[in-house]
């Protein structure tokens, strides 16, 4: 009896720490997670000032080409 209960005993710690180390495995997953999205998030704060000012220039480009577009359509119709 006793030596049942002291091989229940270990399989019940072996079981233990395999959870364990699942649950230390999961927690390190995670915390590698975070810190790749807090670097992602990092990169975007600095990336979306350059991609507002693109898109300003882009949107003065556009316009100039329509005012050309409009002198030049202008013309022709003389």
């Amino acid at each position: 009896m006793s030596k049942k209960l002291v091989l229940l005993c270990v399989l019940v710690l072996l079981s233990s720490c395999a959870t364990n180390q699942q649950i230390n495995n999961i927690n390190d997953r995670l915390g590698k997670i975070e810190n790749a999205i807090s670097k992602n998030t990092s990169d975007l704060n600095k990336i979306k000032p350059k991609v507002s000012e693109i898109e300003e220039k882009l949107n003065n480009l556009s316009s100039k080409i329509n005012t050309l577009e409009n002198s030049t359509n202008s013309t022709k119709k003389m």
